[in-house]
Formats: C-alpha cells, sequence, structure tokens
C-alpha cells in the first residue's frame, strides 16, 4: 500500500486556499490542481509498504504524540522549477517553519530506524497547490502567479499517516492513523 506521513490543515483554512486561488485555477486550467479536500503539508513520503509495516508503523507513530501544537501562517506562493518553468505550485510558510522542519526530522529519524531510506533532499515545509501536466504545452514561470494569499493564522494539531490510491481522476487519500499532538 502507498502511504505517506503529513500534517493537515482545518477545513476552513483549506477553503480559504481554493478561494484566494480561484483566479488562478481559472486562468490557468493546463495545471493539476489539488482538491481542496487533498490538500496538506507532507513530512515524508514512504512508498508502497507491506500491510504488516503498517500496523507497526502506525504504532510507532504513536510516540510523536507529545509533540507540541504548531501555530501556522501561511507565506507567498512559490515554485519548483524544470528548466525553468514551474513543475510544483506552493505556498510557503511563514510562521512555524521551524516547528515543522524538526517534527518532519523526528518522523525522518523514527521511519529510518524502522528500515525506511532516508530523503536525500533537504526538506523544505511547503503545501503544495499545483503540478505542470506532464504532456501540457503552456509552461508556466513564476511571475505568472500573482495572488496574494491572506490567510489567518492557525493551529495544526494533527500528524497522520495516509494511505494514497492513485486513481485516473486523481489520488484517493485514506487517513490510517490519527496522532493528536498533546504538547
Amino acid at each position: 500500500m502507498r502511504c505517506f506521513i503529513a500534517l493537515e490543515f482545518p477545513p476552513e483554512v483549506k477553503s480559504r486556499i481554493y478561494s484566494d486561488l480561484k483566479k488562478e485555477m481559472q486562468e490557468k486550467p493546463e495545471l493539476k490542481w489539488v482538491t481542496r479536500d487533498n490538500l496538506h503539508l507532507t513530512l515524508k513520503f514512504l512508498g508502497e509498504i507491506p500491510e504488516n509495516q503498517v500496523e507497526k508503523l502506525a504504532r510507532e507513530l504513536e510516540s510523536l504524540k507529545k509533540e507540541k501544537k504548531i501555530e501556522v501562517k501561511l507565506g507567498g506562493l512559490g515554485s519548483f522549477l524544470d528548466h525553468g518553468s514551474v513543475r510544483v505550485l506552493w505556498i510557503g510558510i511563514d510562521r512555524g517553519n521551524r516547528e515543522i522542519e524538526k517534527l518532519a526530522k523526528k518522523v525522518e529519524n523514527l521511519t529510518a530506524k524502522l528500515g525506511f531510506p532516508r530523503d536525500r533532499r533537504p526538506f523544505v515545509p511547503h503545501l503544495t497547490v499545483a503540478r505542470a501536466r506532464k504532456h501540457s504545452k503552456r509552461r508556466f514561470r513564476p511571475t505568472d502567479f500573482k495572488t496574494e494569499l491572506n490567510i489567518p493564522p492557525f493551529t495544526v494539531n494533527e500528524l497522520i499517516l495516509f494511505k494514497s490510491t492513485l486513481t485516473p481522476e486523481g489520488p484517493i487519500y485514506e487517513k490510517l492513523k490519527v496522532i493528536k499532538l498533546n504538547g
């Protein structure tokens, strides 16, 4: 089963993100926009793992419930590029960045002890909102995105182990384990 560990934002924050990005979505249908319900901040992508390992991982993740809730303030739009064109469009984190990085490091260490390979790239806290379609002829530059996001600060208080099922219509995410952050 294909899995990842992530932070999920409150529904009202997801709705506000969608509201703020509505014009961009209408003007740039060539991008594959993440559905509102699927918005999340990935801490660790695990890939395909056996079901019996999922149960052990879920139990081990319980040790992170003592971690503190995270106060988050979203930043502006940013992008990962491919030959100068936007490959991934994301929202940065202005407040809560260090706390998210620390939690991601704890998740990385915990999963490494369970035999999962460590990520080679440094962790960059971000919320992916769109991806370039592989066969789209239209390319976007970072300067093509003008939206100013104005989302009030909020609290993230859950760490979630997700199952991801890929379908032609897009991924379907199922929560396998929810860990409430208590600190």
